[in-house]
């Protein structure tokens, strides 16, 4: 058996991004096996920042982070860290350490007020890219394109509650019976330990969840419905009406492996999902082709011009490409 002393040595070669692959692995692992040894890391983590006397010192060890994270293993085209309040810079880069265990593409924005006061982490993922990231309970959040997590740093100290613009899949760390809200605007969406998608960008006009396992309590204003493995719930932002149904729930969360699935779907809700997935801008020019209903499966091998090729064989519609905006009529 490993003793806390070996990890220690572990957590020390990660603050100073000499930590190789495999051990980098054991680490994560002792990390997240219980609470005790989560303790032991957010104190070593305060040892090792005790120590960090000279900024110049702090800086090339948080380029190094940086760099480190830029290799990990991931999807995207493009893997980038932004730090945007450099006063909190001492305090950042012990935080990404404790809350982002495994890391694939982010953008990371540090919202700070008055020292000693909340601050707040913000994961951005562009479009056409995909995400992942582990709490610091143990919560595994895999971010869509062009979708945003954030949540304080008082996060699992008081309350465990993020808020979410976009889609976003949970798998959500059960904790002694202690609930885990997800924020999404105009509802919320409260657990205990489950799996489970959200989509709620924007630009849509509904908010919609959908659960895989356990169970969760879909709430808005002063009510709530409770949904079971299989459902989906599907609210209307203008009205906050809502309904559940049955669904394939597989399909909520197949954008995790790059794929796009979706047994019954109308063009109109179709062409955002392609958008964020593609990095690109539809331009639906004909109402009425919005209504038309498809069944459609899409991975990773496939270009937008592959499924824009398949589309227009089971619809009647002309497509014109000028540069990343693409015209439906």
């Amino acid at each position: 058996m490993e003793r806390t002393d070996d990890f220690r040595e572990l957590a020390l070669l990660y603050f100073e991004g000499k930590i190789s692959r495999a051990d980098e692995s054991r680490l994560y692992a002792y990390i997240k096996e219980n609470a005790k040894n989560r303790a032991l890391f957010r104190q070593w983590e305060q040892e090792w920042l005790a120590g960090e006397k000279d900024n110049k010192a702090l800086n090339e060890n948080w380029q190094a982070l940086q760099q480190k994270l830029k290799v990990a293993e991931g999807h995207s085209r493009e893997k980038r860290l932004r730090l945007v309040h450099r006063p909190v810079l001492r305090y950042l880069a012990a935080a990404v350490v404790l809350v982002c265990v495994a890391v694939i593409s982010f953008k990371l924005a540090v919202y700070s007020f008055e020292p000693d006061t909340e601050k707040l982490f913000v994961f951005e993922t562009p479009n056409g890219e995909r995400s992942k990231l582990t709490l610091g309970d143990g919560t595994v959040v895999w971010l869509n394109s062009g979708s945003r997590l954030c949540y304080s740093n008082r996060f699992d100290v008081k309350e465990r509650r993020v808020e979410v613009s976009g889609e976003a899949y949970f798998d959500v760390a059960k904790q002694d019976g202690r609930e885990f809200t997800v924020d999404m605007g105009s509802c919320n969406i409260v657990v205990k330990g489950t799996k489970f998608n959200v989509s709620a960008y924007p630009e849509d006009n509904y908010v919609e969840a959908t659960l895989l396992e356990g169970s969760i309590e879909f709430r808005h204003d002063d009510r709530a419905l409770e949904v079971a493995p299989g459902e989906q719930v599907r609210m209307e932002k203008a009205s906050g009406e809502w309904c559940k149904e049955r669904v394939d729930a597989r399909q909520s969360n197949a954008w995790v492996d790059g794929r796009i699935e979706y047994d019954h779907i109308t063009l109109r809700d179709l062409l955002p999902k392609l958008a964020r997935h593609y990095d690109v801008a539809f331009h639906l020019e004909t109402d009425s082709l919005g209504e038309r209903n498809l069944r459609i499966s899409v991975r990773n091998e496939e270009t937008v011009h592959d499924v824009l090729k398949a589309l227009a064989e089971v619809i009647p519609m002309t497509v014109a490409v000028k540069g990343r905006d693409i015209y439906i009529h």
